[in-house]
């Protein structure tokens, strides 16, 4: 949970940068810096508890009516957000490259064991079934 807490909390701090800033877009050396300037100041922490008492808010009135309510604002939210990006990405130029590379399968590709591997790791991972594989893995081992 705390991973996921420090990870909200940055989506907190870049929601904050982005109301400021919405006319200025960063990328390469320039965001870098800006996170490793955010990163090595006591600012995570404070965004970590940030997403932490908003968790707890919601959390404690219930999680039918807590978790529900949150869900009704958070999801509609995430996905304008998502509609919002992919109209940003594809006016870039350059878009069609990108999606033409995303999309165009290389069918040697597909006889390498390494790629199927890391495939399933990532894909493991990624829905956060890695952050749960040890505690469930844990919770069935003796106290021994």
């Amino acid at each position: 949970m705390c991973c996921y807490a420090a990870v909200a909390g940055w989506c907190i701090k870049y929601l904050f940068d982005t109301a400021q800033n919405s006319a200025q877009i960063i990328s390469g050396t320039a965001a870098q810096e800006h996170f490793d300037s955010f990163a090595n100041s006591p600012l995570p922490v404070l965004f970590q508890f940030v997403s932490l008492a908003i968790a707890a808010i919601i959390v404690t009135k219930g999680a039918v009516v807590g978790i529900a309510r949150a869900n009704q604002i958070s999801i509609p939210t995430l996905f304008v957000i998502l509609l919002l990006e992919l109209e940003r990405t594809l006016i870039h130029e350059g878009a069609s490259d990108g999606m033409s590379f995303i999309f165009t399968a290389n069918p040697a590709q597909f006889a390498d064991v390494n790629l199927w591997l890391e495939a399933l790791t990532q894909s493991a991972w990624s829905t956060g079934a890695g952050c749960g594989l040890i505690p469930t893995y844990g919770a069935y081992c003796s106290k021994k």
